[in-house]
């Protein structure tokens, strides 16, 4: 490395993009490699110097009017995702000359720098905005030349495209078609960056999952725990259901020590509607249960969230099925769920600032749902958070919310002060949807009449309730109301897919590879980006 940076430094000045773009390409991919602490202080020095003589040499190829290198333009880009060394004028106008000439990049070209401004996006979204466009324009051109593209520059393609969320329909259609007779190439990490990719933009392709699910299962024992995690929580994402993988996935990441991110997809994945009537299911959950309770205070909050919300789901999918007669075989300990949430409840009530309006709903109901000891401080705590976006909720949110407290809570045994918290934000909930009805939709006026229905004692049909009527409902419930006495089932519809989808879309499946920590600590930059490690990463 200290050789490479000594032979730039004597050459620098006489670079032109071709020159500066192999330089900070080399540059790169031994600088993640080196662990000395001294040359990697004098190697970003000389990135740095790279960038904006490749800047200068740039901005004369624009006012001459001469095409750059495609080549060129994807290798600075790669490198500084690489190296998350950014010059930010040269990615502006690299994101421009891009733009302008997508017709003449290779495919390699192409899915490389798709790759490389998506995993930009992932550090700063407001940095990236420029390269909106190129992605337009790139959605534009692929169609047409897709059978071009190998397999692997189809994975970097989609996941640059999912990792950006630019999720254009016709490009995810026409990859995923390419892709299916491909997929006997895939290796492990491309299997699971696809299913990724698809799940969070929420396109599903059945013919392209019955082949990931094909192939994986025969590569079963190759998968690393970040890549089995994330391809379960992808199928998931898209309501897909594969019974001989899932049962082999269950059984291999039983043998794994999990991360607190692999453990949420995990767990999100498999208590999924379609999931939770495999058999194996239950002893998976059980199983990975007491290692994120181990694990929680390493959890992110929305991580937590969704870990409560897979108990919950799975307490309340075999209390159902006891009431229907369809119990037998679902045996496990009653508070399973309750004893879990009572695990968290202290990281719960401490980060409850973390989370985003829907994740608020996510663990109140989950702690309801789970009948865990100490739900309804869990859910005076929500409220008061509440409390404070009120006016931001967006109104799905809002209608979640009254929901929730809208539910009995006498088999808890509440204290008085908690019980009347609940009370007072039961009634400043009907308030607001009060002050915002004109903005409601007519399938969100219609809920909220259902829900004034019962507390109010009406006979009428919500269907018939004029705007009027129900301000009129909602400003009474605000004045007057005290709780609804609604059962659990009114919290139903919130822990199913068909309503609240998932409600995060985890870290992509793997990231470029990841510099050791002194090159870390040398560098002295943030890595908050750097959650998971491995990304297939490009190299030009």
């Amino acid at each position: 490395l200290s050789q490479l940076v000594a032979t730039i430094e004597m050459y620098l000045s006489h670079m032109n993009l071709v020159n500066t773009s192999t330089a900070l390409h080399r540059l790169a991919k031994l600088w993640t490699s080196d662990s000395d602490l001294q040359a990697n202080a004098a190697a970003e020095a000389t990135a740095k110097a790279l960038m904006v003589q490749a800047r200068s040499v740039l901005a004369r190829a624009s006012a001459s009017g001469t095409a750059p290198s495609s080549q060129a333009l994807a290798n600075i880009t790669w490198a500084m995702a690489t190296l998350l060394v950014i010059d930010e004028d040269l990615l502006k106008a690299i994101a421009a000359s891009a733009q302008s000439q997508v017709q003449s990049f290779k495919p390699f070209e192409l899915s490389t720098i798709l790759w490389s401004f998506a995993k930009l996006h992932l550090q700063d979204e407001m940095l990236c905005t420029c390269a909106r466009p190129l992605f337009g324009a790139a959605a534009a051109y692929i169609p047409g030349t897709v059978e071009e593209f190998t397999f692997r520059c189809l994975v970097a393609t989609i996941w640059g495209f999912a990792a950006f969320r630019f999720a254009d329909d016709g490009v995810f259609r026409c990859t995923a078609n390419q892709m299916v007779s491909m997929v006997h190439t895939a290796n492990c990490g491309e299997l699971a960056n696809t299913a990724w990719a698809y799940g969070s933009v929420g396109i599903r392709h059945d013919r392209l999952f019955q082949e990931l699910a094909r192939r994986g299962n025969m590569r079963m024992h190759e998968f690393k725990q970040q890549e089995l995690s994330g391809i379960l929580w992808g199928f998931a994402a898209n309501g897909f259901f594969h019974t001989a993988f899932f049962t082999n996935a269950l059984a291999s990441l039983q043998r794994m020590d999990l991360t607190p991110q692999q453990l949420a997809n995990t767990l999100s994945a498999i208590t999924s509607k379609k999931a939770r009537s495999a058999p194996t299911m239950l002893q998976a959950v059980m199983a990975l249960l007491p290692q994120a309770a181990r694990q929680c205070v390493s959890f992110s909050m929305t991580e937590l969230a969704a870990a409560a919300l897979a108990a919950a789901k799975v307490a309340r999918s075999i209390d159902t099925g006891k009431k229907k007669g369809q119990g037998k075989g679902q045996e496990l300990p009653a508070d399973f769920a309750g004893n879990f949430c009572s695990a968290i409840m202290h990281q719960a009530l401490n980060r409850l600032k973390e989370l985003s309006e829907q994740m608020l709903v996510n663990v109140a109901a989950s702690f309801l749902l789970a009948n865990a000891p100490g739900a309804v401080v869990i859910l005076a705590a929500v409220g008061r958070e509440a409390l404070d976006r009120l006016q931001a909720l967006e109104n799905p949110v809002l209608l979640n919310l009254i929901r929730v407290f809208s539910v009995e809570l006498g088999s808890l045994q509440p204290p008085a002060l908690l019980e009347g918290a609940c009370q007072g934000m039961f009634r400043a909930l009907f308030a607001e949807a009060a002050r915002r009805m004109d903005s409601l939709k007519p399938k969100e006026m219609t809920a909220l009449a259902e829900l004034c229905t019962q507390p109010l004692g009406l006979t009428s049909s919500p269907e018939e309730m004029t705007a009027g009527d129900l301000r009129s409902c909602c400003f009474a419930l605000a004045t007057t109301g005290g709780a609804a006495q609604m059962p659990l089932s009114l919290l139903d519809k919130l822990i199913e897919e068909e309503d609240a989808i998932l409600f995060w879309v985890p870290d992509p499946i793997e990231n470029p590879r990841q510099p050791g920590p002194q090159v870390r600590e040398a560098r002295a930059m943030a890595t908050a980006m750097w959650k998971t490690p491995g990304m297939v990463n490009p190299t030009v």
